[in-house]
């Protein structure tokens, strides 16, 4: 997507402290021990057009990542249909088989303080520890 996907977005000056918040894993073989893992959190929410937004959750910030992932029935509850969206096949950091997002152009709230127009890919799918992304809510 690059940053052409980025649609209206000014650099913001603004600093945002946000705490980690605890995750539950699935252990992996080589980490037995740990039950949770902590990763940086946003209240966000969905919209699109003039139509209601949808409701608040919390989405998991990837930093790594060139691009937004949300799990298909967020978009569906937008009213979107989501397979009609421009497909791209993505995956993790480890090669092999992707999972199909389709990208549609929303409005991004974010922390009550700003709305972003940027383009988001829905995944079916999505959801369980350790993967790309995870928004629950």
């Amino acid at each position: 997507m690059g940053a052409q996907g980025l649609g209206a977005i000014r650099p913001l000056r603004v600093g945002v402290r946000k705490p980690y918040e605890s995750f539950p894993v699935r252990p992996l073989a080589a980490f037995k021990q740990d039950q949770t893992e902590w990763r940086p959190v946003l209240n966000v929410r969905l919209g699109r057009k003039h139509a209601q937004a949808g409701p608040w959750f919390k989405a998991i910030v990837d930093t790594g990542s060139q691009f937004c992932l949300f799990r298909a029935d967020l978009g569906a509850m937008l009213g979107i249909d989501v397979r009609s969206g421009t497909a791209d096949d993505i995956c993790g950091v480890v090669g092999g088989s992707g999972e199909p997002a389709y990208f549609h152009r929303i409005n991004l709230y974010i922390e009550h303080d700003w709305i972003v127009e940027v383009d988001v890919g829905f995944v079916f799918g999505l959801g369980s520890s350790r993967q790309l992304c995870t928004a629950a809510p």
